[in-house]
């Protein structure tokens, strides 16, 4: 019998809304990044709930599956439809996720170009979502990052999404 324990989620970075903001610290280089000191460093991933990281790997695998080039901000949009809990959203919303998700695949981006057994890459505006998210979640004071923040920065992000939506 084997017993697996359930990882640690460690909570979106505090923020003292009393003590005016720091100057972000812009890096200018890879180089500057590695000689980060660890104590300094925060895996982002850590933050986000089990969900939202199972909705992150379902949109690489979508995108993988249909032969993209890159995983995009609709392959994100698309597996967050596919969750419990958006699904009920957009139900209550009165708006078909079958149709949204028909509407989605065209959007997909090009298959071209991907040689067999090579990986989709991570595009721009997914990785700006996984980003927003968080950020989102640490403007609202949330303790984790959830599918819902995800939702709103896969739709924020991508005007293909924007159109889709509105």
């Amino acid at each position: 019998r084997v017993i697996v324990e359930r990882p640690k989620l460690v909570p979106v970075e505090h923020f003292n809304y009393n003590e005016p903001e720091a100057p972000a610290r812009v890096l200018a280089s890879w180089d500057e990044v590695a000689h980060i000191p660890h104590h300094d460093r925060h895996n982002l991933i850590d933050s986000f709930t089990p969900e939202a990281v199972q909705v992150l790997g379902i949109a690489y695998t979508t995108a993988d599956q249909v032969g993209s080039t890159k995983v995009s901000a609709v392959h994100l949009l698309y597996a967050l439809l596919s969750l419990p809990k958006v699904y009920v959203l957009f139900i209550r919303l009165g708006i078909s996720v079958k149709s949204l998700q028909e509407k989605l695949v065209p959007l997909f981006g090009e298959s071209t170009g991907r040689t067999t057994g090579q990986a989709p890459t991570l595009g721009d505006d997914f990785e700006q979502a996984i980003f927003q998210a968080y950020e989102e979640a640490y403007h609202s004071r949330q303790t984790f990052v959830d599918v819902t923040e995800l939702l709103l920065a896969a739709v924020r992000g991508s005007v293909a999404t924007q159109d889709i939506l509105y």
